[in-house]
């Protein structure tokens, strides 16, 4: 009963961390790149930051389903 909804927690805390990481590591790209001039390089760290928020958000509402479906399968009220 509890294993499906601690796998859904643990994605979904482990989502989180990676997703906070990732934004960050983007951030920085974007002021590094704002403060030398590389356009490019702040650009990517725009792109970074969207993709990772994202796919973590993505990711986030489909572990939840899952983990709501897998439960209510399990109870038969589905």
């Amino acid at each position: 009963f509890l294993a499906p909804v601690l796998e859904g927690v643990l994605t979904i805390v482990s989502t989180l961390i990676s997703t906070t990481f990732d934004a960050i590591r983007g951030l920085l790209e974007v002021f590094a790149g704002l403060f030398t001039g590389d356009w490019s390089l702040m650009w990517e760290g725009i792109s970074t930051i969207v993709e990772t928020v994202w796919t973590g958000i993505t990711t986030i509402i489909g572990t939840v389903l899952t983990t709501i479906s897998g439960q209510s399968l399990l109870h038969g009220q589905i």
